[in-house]
Order: C-alpha cells, then sequence, then structure tokens
C-alpha cells in the first residue's frame, strides 16, 4: 500500500484521542495507574494495513498527543518505551498468523505493553513496589487484550476497515 500521510495522522490522532479518553476511566479500576488500552485496537489495525515503519510513526505520535492532551510530558516517557516494546511483540505475533489470531496478536501486545510500563515505572522510580501489581495488570490486559482483538477480528471479518481505507487488504 502507497504510503498516505492522512490515513496515518488520522490513526495517530483516533489512538491519541482513546488514550486521553481512557484517563477518565482510571479512578474506575482499583490498580494505580491501570489504563484499559483501548487504544491498542487502533495500533493492531494499524499492522494490518500499514508498514510497520508507519505503525511506529503512529506509536510515536500516540504517546505524544496523550501527552499534549492529559498535560504531562512524563507520560511520554512511560507510554513510548511501551508502546514500542508492545509493538514489537505484536509484530513478532502477527508472523505467526493464521495459527495466531488478532485476539492472541493483541494479548501479546497487551503484555509486552504492561510489563514495559512496569519495568520502567521501576528505572524511573527505582521502587520495586510495581512489580506487586504486575501479576493484577497482566490479567486485566489479558482480558482487554482479548477484546481488542475480538473487536478486531469482527471488524476484519466484515471487512468494515477496508471499506473505510479504501483497501482490500486482510
Amino acid at each position: 500500500m502507497k504510503t498516505n500521510i492522512t490515513k496515518i495522522a488520522l490513526f495517530a490522532l483516533i489512538a491519541g484521542m482513546i488514550s486521553f479518553l481512557e484517563n477518565f476511566f482510571t479512578p474506575l479500576i482499583p490498580i494505580p495507574g491501570m489504563k484499559l488500552g483501548f487504544s491498542n485496537i487502533v495500533l493492531l489495525v494499524g499492522l494490518i494495513y500499514f508498514s510497520k515503519k508507519e505503525v511506529f510513526f503512529i506509536v510515536l505520535m500516540k504517546s505524544i498527543l496523550q501527552a499534549l492532551m492529559g498535560g504531562s510530558f512524563t507520560s511520554i516517557m512511560y507510554s513510548l518505551p511501551s508502546g514500542i516494546f508492545a509493538l514489537i511483540g505484536m509484530i513478532i505475533a502477527m508472523k505467526l498468523k493464521p495459527r495466531v489470531s488478532y485476539i492472541g496478536v493483541s494479548v501479546v501486545g497487551a503484555f509486552f505493553f504492561n510489563f514495559s510500563q512496569v519495568t520502567v515505572s521501576y528505572l524511573v522510580l527505582n521502587s520495586f513496589i510495581y512489580f506487586h501489581y504486575l501479576p493484577w495488570i497482566e490479567i486485566v490486559g489479558t482480558f482487554t487484550g482479548t477484546l481488542n482483538g475480538f473487536i478486531v477480528n469482527e471488524l476484519v471479518r466484515k471487512n468494515t476497515l477496508g471499506v473505510i481505507l479504501n483497501d482490500k487488504k486482510q
């Protein structure tokens, strides 16, 4: 597919907006700093329709937009490395398709993202305490990763995204 900066920018904006909106649900989750990760739907869809380099750009822009909209530039040092590691995990899992569904790819991305977030927290804050939350974060991440993957499976199965992106790739 020919590079289309407009579509990539739109995906980055949507991912950033979803990530920002998730901040309003964070107080409802009993794990400190935990977000549901619905913006990763956009990244997974990006892996289907764009090149790895283009999706990397979406991850980068999502982290910057999230910081701009959320008012905290320190969030970049958490979200960017975690987004990159999640992307790497999803790229590896995508190579296993069709043995691994989009649900599996999404769960792998959630695992890598959450593990990276806790690791970055440890490195920045020099406190092991966040590793105590890791099992709970991974359980929630597996659930939301499964939900995200299911949503992407349905969008691809119904070719909803192909129509929107004017592309027949699946």
